[in-house]
C-alpha cells in the first residue's frame, strides 16, 4: 500500500513514517509538506497515486478544506481515501470534512501506541473494502 501524507510539519511526518513501519513495513509512504504540493504531485500523471491519503487539518486559509473539495472534482483522485489527521478534534471540523468527503479522522495523540491502534484502524478499513 502506498500512503501519503500531507503535514506541514516535518517532526510528524518522521512520526508518521515510523507508525506506517511499524504497522507494515513493506508500505511506501510518500509525503508533501503543504497542499499546493501535494495537488501539484497527485495531479502528475507520471507520478503513483496513493492508495490512502492523511490529511493535516492545520493548513492556513481552509487548505486542507479547499484540497479535499479539488480531490474530489478530479475523476482520476476522487477514489483515494482521505482520513483527516490532526492534533484537536472539533465536532463541526469532522462533521465538515466527512461532508466533503473524507473517510475519517485521527487524531495526532502523545501516545505512540494509540496513535499507531488509530492508523491502522483506517488502513485495515482500507484493505478489507479493497479485498
Amino acid at each position: 500500500m502506498t500512503i501519503l501524507l500531507i503535514d506541514h510539519d516535518r517532526n510528524q511526518h518522521e512520526r508518521f513514517r515510523e507508525l506506517i513501519r511499524r504497522i507494515d513495513a513493506s508500505h511506501q509512504c510518500l509525503k508533501a509538506f503543504s497542499t499546493e504540493t501535494a495537488l501539484f504531485y497527485l495531479e502528475d500523471a507520471d507520478n503513483l497515486l496513493p492508495d490512502l491519503i492523511f490529511l493535516d487539518l492545520e493548513f492556513r486559509a481552509g487548505g486542507s478544506k479547499q484540497l479535499l473539495r479539488e480531490l474530489k472534482n478530479f475523476s482520476t483522485l476522487k477514489k483515494i481515501p482521505v482520513c483527516i489527521y490532526a492534533e484537536i478534534r472539533h465536532d463541526h471540523d469532522r462533521e465538515e470534512m466527512q461532508t466533503l468527503g473524507a473517510i475519517g479522522f485521527v487524531e495526532k495523540e502523545v501516545n505512540f501506541t494509540n496513535m499507531l491502534t488509530s492508523v491502522r484502524s483506517v488502513i485495515e478499513s482500507i484493505n478489507e473494502s479493497t479485498n
